[in-house]
């Protein structure tokens, strides 16, 4: 991705997961909101193995930017203006997982300019649980360092910029996402052991 970054040329950046789909005219929808702004933020859809989709909306109340950007917690189904990306020095980080979480973070301390497109411009694939070989979806003590890591480095951009509320925010909802990650980790054996 920090590739892609350095060899884009044009004026707005999107990304894409890799089994993931945007649907016909997403990107003009997004395009269409993007005057006077450094990132355009979609709604999105969320696709199931099992052939299911459900539509993601935002909330209907005015919104920060870190709330819209952490609801999908993800890059994709957004527009990014490369130029502001490319002044403010914006990077992922060498993490296995969790580095958009973190790309995320030092964008928001930046307060960015944004607009909200609300239609789904973006189709998730979601994956139904363990048949999944992506790293994104894996279950051990590996997995969990590495999103313990960035959650982590999250947690101190929030603190060192002063952002509080954010810091407050996504500790609670970063325990309560490791502490059932680690029950997911350790359960399958304990039902091995009966």
């Amino acid at each position: 991705s920090n590739r892609g970054i350095e060899y884009a040329r044009g004026e707005w950046l999107a990304f894409c997961g890799s089994d993931d789909t945007y649907p016909p005219g997403a990107l003009e929808a997004l395009i269409r909101k993007s005057e006077n702004v450094d990132v355009v933020i979609g709604e999105y859809s969320c696709l199931s193995d099992r052939g299911l989709c459900k539509r993601v909306r935002y909330p209907c109340k005015k919104s920060s930017f870190t709330e819209l950007m952490f609801a999908s917690g993800a890059m994709w189904g957004k527009l990014f203006r490369r130029e502001f990306l490319m002044e403010n020095g914006l990077r992922f980080p060498k993490l296995a997982m969790e580095e958009d979480v973190v790309f995320i973070a030092r964008m928001a301390v930046l307060r960015p300019r944004f607009s909200l497109v609300r239609r789904s411009v973006y189709c998730y694939w979601s994956h139904d649980g363990d048949r999944s070989l992506s790293l994104t979806h894996r279950n051990d003590v590996k997995s969990f360092e590495e999103r313990l890591k960035g959650k982590q480095m999250m947690l101190d951009i929030f603190y060192e910029h002063r952002f509080l509320e954010e810091w407050e925010t996504h500790f609670i909802s970063s325990a309560l996402l490791l502490s059932d990650y680690l029950l997911g980790i350790f359960q399958p054996r304990e039902r091995e052991r009966a």
